[in-house]
């Protein structure tokens, strides 16, 4: 019984883990097009796996280029037209 209760709290905390870094991220495009830039996401920070990225419907780039390497993102939604994507794949719905 000891080790199950042991499992159970192991596996809580790694999913705690996962869950916890999973975030929001917005696409602004300010300075290039590529993804693995900072400064082109309003929070600063570049999508990591399990994020849910949102391109609005005012960016200051709607050109886009995936520069990161095995990219799993949980969602895409892109509010706005005249966008265009290219770079790497990528996999929707981790």
């Amino acid at each position: 019984m000891k080790f199950l209760s042991h499992l159970l709290a192991l596996a809580a905390m790694v999913l705690g883990q996962s869950l916890a870094h999973a975030a929001t991220k917005v696409w602004d495009g300010s300075t290039s097009a590529n993804w693995n830039t900072a400064s082109n996401w309003t929070n600063n920070a570049v999508p990591v796996n399990g994020d849910d990225l949102i391109f609005p419907t005012a960016a200051a780039n709607k050109a886009n280029t995936n520069d990161m390497a095995a990219l799993s993102v949980r969602s895409l939604t892109f509010l706005g037209s005249g966008y265009t994507l290219s770079g790497n794949g990528f996999t929707l719905g981790a």
